[in-house]
């Protein structure tokens, strides 16, 4: 399946005229994620003191030499038991004394480990509560780039700032007054208008923003506007123009705008209907982690779709679909099982996966788990 993979990814990237070493990550979302850096304080570990194991002398044991009194008769003396008594409770008490130490070091141990933990967390958030202050003052000193960074903060809620529409809003647009070299405040500003955080909902507005966003050739941008051109939001209605901007979203390295190219080729949207083609974006996507392009790669698989049949490959991206919480993967992989396509009939593996699609709410994987009841 690796092979085929990527030969299919071979075959799309000269095909399209792609420079396969050009593709960068980016982040899986349709709105622009400042990837905070993720700190890891040094925790120094309390040294743990292990207990030496008493191993007691063994000696032979030496025979006293009879004591006589005048008369040449044994001496009956109770200094022997004395001492053995003193000894045996000496033993014990050095026992107790050993495992209550032991105890207590125990504990000792488990609220140390708390409070490391408890430390780091307290560290961690120092350092971003810092971070904040820092981008708050180089922001109103007039630096574009801290105010991209404060914008973000804002509105996702993150490092050390609590999620504030309004505030967000204010940077963004203080921000695209600047250069902004990567469009990341123009599209975190159409974002805004796009889904009315601190500001009216006005698509129109948003459709101006992304574009100024897209001549810098952000993906996010690029992708947001293929979204509104394929449905009309704002704009009129243009597949083709969809398509386009999907086509450089994706080349950028978007891996939600790989997706759509392989859904606009699966539903002939703008384009002829071209499963082979759309299978290549949907590997693309897949390539990347996302959990849909899996499913829908699976689906395929099982109906020969673009390919020849293969159940073993089907349930190969189910299963895949399913490790990264995608539900709908949940539900074909337990009905593989459950049907024993691409394996042996499994009924537990089976109700396994069929659970956890129906504790989302996947209306199949219910009916599917009464049938097996």
């Amino acid at each position: 399946a690796d092979s085929n993979k990527d030969e299919a990814y071979e075959k799309l990237f000269s095909s399209q005229g792609i420079d396969k070493a050009k593709i960068r990550d980016v982040n899986v979302m349709q709105t622009p994620v400042m990837q905070a850096p993720v700190i890891q304080p040094h925790i120094m570990t309390q040294p743990v003191m292990q207990a030496p194991v008493m191993q007691p002398m063994v000696q032979q044991p030496v025979m006293p030499m009879p004591m006589m009194n005048a008369n040449g008769k044994k001496k009956t003396t109770l200094w022997p038991w004395i001492v053995g008594i003193v000894v045996c409770t000496a033993l014990i008490v050095g026992l107790v004394l050993f495992l209550i130490i032991g105890k207590n070091d125990d504990e000792g141990k488990e609220d140390n480990t708390k409070d490391y933990s408890q430390e780091s967390e307290e560290i961690a958030k120092d350092y971003e509560n810092r971070e904040f202050e820092w981008y708050l003052k180089e922001a109103e000193d007039g630096d574009e780039i801290a105010m991209i960074y404060l914008a973000e903060c804002y509105y996702y809620g993150i490092w050390g700032a609590q999620t504030d529409g309004s505030k967000a809003f204010k940077w963004y647009s203080k921000a695209v007054k600047g250069e902004d070299l990567e469009g990341r405040a123009n599209c975190g500003l159409g974002n805004c208008y796009y889904y009315g955080i601190g500001t009216e909902m006005d698509y129109e507005v948003a459709v101006t923003y992304y574009q100024k966003a897209a001549e810098k050739e952000n993906p996010d941008a690029l992708l947001n506007l293929g979204h509104m051109y394929e449905f009309g939001d704002g704009v009129d209605r243009d597949y083709e123009k969809a398509l386009l901007y999907y086509e450089k979203s994706a080349n950028a390295g978007n891996v939600i705008a790989m997706y759509n190219m392989g859904g606009m080729y699966y539903e002939g949207i703008g384009v002829q209907q071209d499963y082979e083609k759309a299978m290549s974006y949907y590997e693309m996507a897949a390539f990347e982690d996302d959990s849909f392009a899996m499913n829908t790669l699976g689906y395929m698989y099982e109906t020969g779709q673009g390919t020849e049949v293969d159940y073993e490959v089907a349930l190969t991206y189910y299963e895949e679909a399913a490790s990264l919480g995608n539900y709908e993967g949940m539900y074909n992989a337990g009905r593989m099982y459950y049907e024993g396509l691409g394996t042996d009939m499994d009924i537990d593996k089976a109700i396994e996966y069929l659970q956890k699609a129906a504790d989302a709410g996947i209306q199949e994987a219910i009916a599917m788990l009464d049938e097996i009841s």
